[in-house]
């Protein structure tokens, strides 16, 4: 487990509190999107930017701004730091790192290959085609497999070594699917 930075700790809760203020009919009203929008925040800053930039119009109030601008100068996070801790202890050894939001997964590449760390990709708007050669590639070229939740069914992955939940979706039973693509007959590590 990576301890936040003060900085992303305090983002967090601060975003939270915004959250707070709202109206108990926009929070029925908005109840998913502000969901989504504490979940991005759980994954990476960069998510959490992401949907604040959507989500953050010119009628709401200043702090809402001021929380964008926070999470777009937050840097990786420290989540990422632990992760790549991980990754330079066995570099060998097969890792299949499970994100829940797309511009957490593109973050982790751009970081991957600014370390020079060879990884597959897997994620729902790729072909069947497209699926089958990055699984395959992870299997026989490279130790690292990047994966959104489109990776948590279907597959058997169990030649991998570690499961790394980036991020935790608020659902249990897609964590439980998460570890059962590695969790498979064949597998030889707990």
């Amino acid at each position: 487990i990576a301890e936040p930075s003060a900085e992303e700790r305090n983002c967090y809760q601060d975003l939270s509190g915004l959250l707070r203020h709202f109206s108990q009919e926009d929070l029925v009203r908005h109840r998913m999107a502000l969901h989504h929008l504490l979940e991005a925040a759980g994954s990476s800053p960069r998510a959490a930017r992401a949907l604040l930039e959507r989500f953050v119009r010119p009628e709401l109030p200043a702090e809402w701004h001021a929380i964008l601008e926070r999470y777009a100068g937050l840097s990786s996070g420290a989540k990422w730091d632990a992760l790549a801790a991980l990754l330079e202890r066995n570099p060998q050894e097969k890792k299949m790192v499970f994100v829940r939001f797309r511009e957490t997964l593109h973050m982790l590449e751009d970081l991957l290959a600014r370390r020079s760390i060879p990884f597959a990709c897997f994620e729902g708007s790729m072909s069947g085609v497209e699926k089958d050669a990055a699984i395959e590639r992870f299997r026989r070229e490279v130790p690292v497999l990047l994966s959104t939740e489109s990776g948590g069914e279907g597959r058997n992955l169990q030649f991998c070594n570690t499961l790394v939940n980036f991020d935790l979706p608020w659902n249990p039973q897609l964590i439980e699917q998460r570890i059962g693509r590695i969790h498979r007959i064949g597998q030889t590590r707990e």
